[in-house]
């Protein structure tokens, strides 16, 4: 179905094209009625086959972390990534030299 579906894409170049449309709109709800057949048969099979369904969750949980915005000493707000990993750097050096000066 998804071949059809990029077969007309290429051929009309329109994704607000009828034919295209109507196919596009098959092709998502078949992708989701496979994946949730997929879900139920895993979960159904999970006693026996433990692995393959925490590799599924694993693969579904999956989050990147970012560190978002920061306000710097000076109360500007740093959004930058090389700003960031700046002030952090700063900030632990700070803190691991209070740490041996500790000792």
């Amino acid at each position: 179905m998804k071949l059809v579906k990029n077969k007309l894409y290429a051929k009309y170049k329109n994704c607000k094209h009828p034919a295209y449309m109507q196919v596009a709109r098959i092709a998502d709800i078949e992708i989701r009625r496979s994946k949730r057949r997929f879900e139920i048969k895993l979960a159904a099979n999970s006693k026996e086959d433990v692995k393959s369904f925490y590799v599924y969750v694993s693969s579904k949980r999956k989050v990147k972390p970012r560190v978002g915005p920061i306000v710097s000493e000076s109360g500007d707000v740093v959004s930058s990534p090389s700003c960031i990993a700046g002030l952090l750097n700063d900030y632990f050096s700070k803190l691991l030299k209070k740490k041996s000066a500790l000792r």
